[in-house]
C-alpha cells in the first residue's frame, strides 16, 4: 500500500501551494518527491522523515528521482471515461488520482500489498516505472522493471505492443491500469 496517497489527500493544501506557488520550477508537469517531503506544511510522519534523513545513497537517489505527475482533472476524467467500454479488472498495481484543487491534481502509483511503502514514479531510459521505499526494515529501494503496458502515470497507456488499453481497477481505492487485450497482463 502506497502511504503517499493518504498523505496527498491529507495535505491537499500543501500540495496545491507547491503546484501553484511562486517557487515553482520549470518542470511544471510534476512534483518532485524530495520537494514534497521537505515542505513543512506537508504531513510527513516520523518514519518517512527517518527515511528521508537516511544516509543511504540509494534512498537519497530515489528521493531525488521520484515524482508524482500533475494532471488536469479533466484529463483524468477523460481517461476514466475511456475505460467505460471495457469491464473493470482486478490488478496488483494501478494509478490513483488525488484532486488537490477543483481543476488539478496528481497521480500516484498504488498496489494491493499489505506492506506500507512510499512509492512514486521515476523516469528511466526504458520508460516510466515506479520506485518504492518500504517503511519497515532496512532502508532499501525497489525499482520495478517497466513492462510494455506501463502504468498510466498521466492517464494514458504507452504504445507497448499495440494492444495496451486503459482499464478501471476494482479495489479499495479506485484507479487505472494499462492491460494488454491479448493476454490480460497489467502493467
Amino acid at each position: 500500500m502506497n502511504i503517499l496517497i493518504p498523505l496527498l489527500q491529507e495535505g491537499q493544501s500543501a500540495v496545491a501551494d507547491l503546484m501553484y506557488g511562486p517557487e515553482r520550477g520549470s518542470d511544471g508537469d510534476r512534483l518532485e518527491l524530495g520537494d514534497l517531503l521537505a515542505n513543512d506544511a506537508f504531513p510527513v510522519p516520523a518514519r518517512i522523515r527517518d527515511q528521508r534523513e537516511s544516509r543511504s545513497p540509494d534512498i537519497q537517489r530515489a528521493l531525488s528521482l521520484g515524482y508524482v505527475p500533475i494532471l488536469d482533472t479533466s484529463s483524468w476524467d477523460y481517461a476514466v471515461e475511456e475505460t467505460r467500454t471495457r469491464p473493470p479488472v482486478h490488478a496488483h498495481r494501478w494509478v490513483t488520482f488525488v484532486a488537490v484543487s477543483p481543476v488539478r491534481g496528481v497521480s500516484a502509483p498504488d498496489d494491493d500489498s499489505p506492506r506500507e511503502e512510499l512509492t512514486a514514479f521515476v523516469d528511466l531510459p526504458g520508460g516510466t516505472t515506479t520506485m518504492s521505499i518500504p517503511l519497515a526494515g532496512p532502508p532499501v529501494v525497489e525499482m520495478l522493471e517497466a513492462r510494455h503496458c506501463a502504468l498510466p502515470s498521466r492517464g494514458l497507456c504507452a504504445p507497448g505492443c499495440g494492444s495496451c488499453a486503459i482499464r478501471e481497477v476494482l479495489g479499495p481505492r479506485s484507479g487505472l491500469v494499462c492491460m494488454c487485450d491479448h493476454d490480460g497482463q497489467a502493467g
